[in-house]
């Protein structure tokens, strides 16, 4: 008889070491960075040499800053760029805690432009995405260039459902405010049961995630598929969806779980981008065509260019409690500012579904947290 249980039972091929012989053969993660990060890291030793690969991503942020400083003098937006700063200053912050955490540059942009600034959600969206293929992608440069670990298998199938996500979101957009809630919701449950996994528990951790059975693979796909789908309603939330399941899952140490996240989100930002600014000029009538939205953009450039790989770079030197911490006060802020400011205007049927998604929540962590201790029973010994 067919039946159906999530989180799946692994197979032989999913099995996760729970510790390696020293005579055996190192798994993915530990073999040459070649074969984690890609043949661009090759091409990057290559030409430059294995010291010369640590000024990737100077030269990077010097062609943005040439870029930015061209088109803001040739299209005299200097004004603009002033008038502003607001949006400078809050990606100040929302830059480096989009490099340093799951939790991405618009959990911080997407309720500060539309609790505070007031902006429309649909312009704040925008925003979040236009400015984390900046912030991001020069991260992902500085993560690449420095070689930091990244589990490819999670990195290509996230990714994929995130694209999938993404492109139904263009044709069946969710509502913002709705999306956000939920999400609140779903990041205050975790938070406890991150702090609980950690400090309750004191699980350990692994530092990779095998993705080689066709189960695995669709699942990650299915959790980049939500993710897509969210990110393209509130501007992020694919790195955190994927960071809960990482961690709760699968027990992957949160700092081998970050720099992952960061490129995925940094993949889905751009090709949101993208997609937007091929329906602009085919189409017309996107978000995009909103002066507004492109000079708070502009704005915020150069700040989340230095930004993101500053904290990219941080959370690789960091310990693993101080990330927990730091990623516990973000959820902590998150969930506070969303109950202040839009709890007094929710109706009763929207309280009813956040209610019905933190219920959800508990009930997904915990068939997350006993598939954990079938498969790898060693992290609670």
């Amino acid at each position: 008889m067919f039946s159906f249980a999530w989180p799946p039972v692994p197979t032989s091929r999913d099995a996760l070491p729970t510790e390696l012989s020293p005579h055996a053969e190192k798994p993915l993660l530990y073999q040459r960075p070649i074969t984690v990060i890609g043949p661009c890291a090759s091409i990057i030793t290559f030409v430059l040499g294995s010291q010369g690969r640590r000024w990737v991503y100077f030269v990077a942020l010097a062609c943005v800053y040439a870029v930015w400083v061209s088109v803001v003098s040739a299209k005299d937006l200097w004004g603009e760029v002033a008038a502003n700063w607001q949006y400078a200053l809050t990606m100040a912050f929302g830059s480096f805690v989009a490099g340093s955490t799951p939790a991405g540059g618009g959990s911080v942009a997407f309720p500060v432009l539309t609790k505070v600034l007031h902006d429309p959600s649909v312009e704040a969206k925008a925003f979040s995405l236009m400015i984390q293929s900046v912030g991001m992608s020069m991260a992902t440069v500085l993560i690449l260039s420095r070689r930091i670990k990244l589990i490819p298998g999670i990195l290509l199938w996230v990714t994929v459902g995130g694209v999938a996500g993404q492109l139904l979101g263009v044709f069946l957009p969710a509502s913002s405010m709705v999306a956000r809630l939920l999400f609140t919701a779903v990041a205050a449950v975790f938070g406890v049961a991150l702090a609980i996994n950690r400090w309750a528990l004191k699980a350990s951790t692994n530092e990779e995630c095998e993705v080689r059975s066709l189960r695995r693979k669709l699942l990650m796909a299915c959790v980049g598929l939500i993710g897509g789908y969210i990110a393209s309603a509130v501007g992020s939330d694919i790195n955190l969806l994927t960071f809960i399941v990482l961690t709760l899952a699968f027990g992957v140490d949160e700092k081998f779980a970050i720099p992952t996240t960061v490129v995925i989100m940094a993949v889905n930002a751009l090709f949101w981008f993208v997609t937007h600014l091929v329906l602009q000029s085919t189409q017309g009538g996107t978000v995009l065509e909103r002066e507004h939205v492109w000079h708070a953009w502009l704005a915020a450039v150069p700040i989340v260019a230095v930004g993101a790989p500053l904290g990219s770079w941080v959370a690789s030197v960091v310990k693993r409690d101080a990330l927990i911490v730091f990623l516990l006060l973000l959820i902590f802020v998150e969930v506070a500012s969303t109950v202040v400011i839009l709890g007094p205007k929710m109706s009763s049927e929207e309280i009813g579904i956040v209610a019905g998604m933190v219920v959800f929540s508990l009930l997904w962590f915990w068939a997350m947290h006993r598939y954990r201790k079938a498969t790898r029973p060693a992290d609670f010994a």
